[in-house]
C-alpha cells in the first residue's frame, strides 16, 4: 500500500511539474523558431486558463495560467510573402521536438520509463510521461485559449 501512495503522490507533484517544462520549452522553442524567422515578438503565454501572472521584458508580455497543457508565442511576420510558412514552422517545430525525444526514448530506452514512477526520485520519468500526454494531447485536440485562439497545428 505504502508504494501505491508514494507513487501516487508522485505522480500529484512531479507530473504536474514536468508538464510545466514541457510547455515552457515548448514557448521557448517557438519563440526561437519566430526569431530565426525574423518575427517580432508580442506576448509569450505559459499555460492555458486564467492569467496568474503577468509580467514584461522589455517589449514582449510574459504571461503564466492556470493549467500546465498550453501556451502560446504572439508574434509578427515582417515579410507578407512567407507569413504562412512561418506561421506552421512556429506551430510544428515543437511537436517535431517532442515526437523525436518520443520516438528516440521509445527506441533506445524501451519505453517512456512508466515502471520508474514508482522509484522514489524520477524526473526523467515524469517529463517521458508529460511530453507523451503532451504530444498526442496537442497532435489530436485543439484546446481553446483566451481570446478565441486554438493549439490546433492542422
Amino acid at each position: 500500500m505504502l508504494a501505491d501512495d508514494w507513487t501516487m503522490l508522485h505522480l500529484a507533484i512531479g507530473l504536474p511539474l514536468a508538464a510545466w517544462a514541457i510547455v515552457l520549452e515548448r514557448e521557448i522553442l517557438r519563440c526561437v523558431v519566430a526569431l530565426c524567422l525574423g518575427d517580432r515578438i508580442f506576448e509569450i503565454r505559459v499555460g492555458a486558463g486564467r492569467t496568474r501572472a503577468e509580467t514584461r521584458l522589455g517589449t514582449i508580455g510574459l504571461a503564466l495560467a492556470a493549467w500546465p497543457v498550453a501556451g502560446e508565442t504572439l508574434s509578427r511576420s515582417n515579410s507578407p510573402r512567407h507569413h504562412r510558412i512561418g506561421r506552421t514552422g512556429i506551430a510544428v517545430a515543437p511537436l517535431l521536438v517532442q515526437a523525436a525525444w518520443f520516438w528516440g526514448r521509445t527506441l533506445t530506452q524501451g519505453g517512456p520509463y512508466l515502471d520508474r514512477l514508482a522509484e522514489p526520485l524520477s524526473p526523467l520519468a515524469y517529463l517521458d510521461l508529460a511530453n507523451a500526454l503532451l504530444l498526442f494531447l496537442h497532435a489530436l485536440l485543439a484546446i481553446k485559449l483566451p481570446g478565441g485562439l486554438k493549439t490546433d497545428v492542422r
